[in-house]
Order: C-alpha cells, then structure tokens, then sequence
C-alpha cells in the first residue's frame, strides 16, 4: 500500500470451499484501493454474489490461481535452467 493513499480494509474468512465448519477458516486482514473495492464489488454483484461471502470466495480462488501461475513459472524456469 502506498503511504497517504486511501485504502479500503477487507477483513475475509477464507477457506478451501470444500471445507466443512467455521473451524476451517483462517481471517485474514488486507488492505486494497478504493477501484480495486469497487471494481471487485461491481463484479461480484453482477454476478449475482455481493456477500462477503461471495468476497471470501473471489479472493480464495485468485490467490490459489496466482500461486499456481507462480509455482508453474518457477517449475518452467528450473526446467529451462542450463546448470
């Protein structure tokens, strides 16, 4: 976040959507950008789902998919790797 910018605090309990119970939740705090908010927000609500539970849903599977982009980019990049 960049110092003296507005942001938009999301407090979200994620879990895997398969999970069962409250017990699986871990709470997270972040911060995001009054567009991002309302981009997000617009979507969801679009979409038919402007719950924070819908919210909880959004940013679970963005971060899974951008841990995957990650992981398989690292994976490319050790493979292509001439050591």
């Amino acid at each position: 976040m960049v110092p003296g910018k507005e942001a938009y605090s999301w407090n979200l309990p994620l879990a895997n959507p398969t999970d069962k119970g409250k017990d699986m939740l871990t709470r997270w705090s972040i911060d995001v950008t009054p567009s991002t908010d309302r981009s997000v927000r617009l979507y969801l609500s679009s979409q038919g789902g402007a719950s924070n539970e819908a919210l909880s849903r959004f940013v679970e599977q963005a971060v899974r998919s951008r841990l995957f982009d990650l992981t398989t980019a690292q994976a490319r990049a050790k493979k292509t790797d001439p050591e």
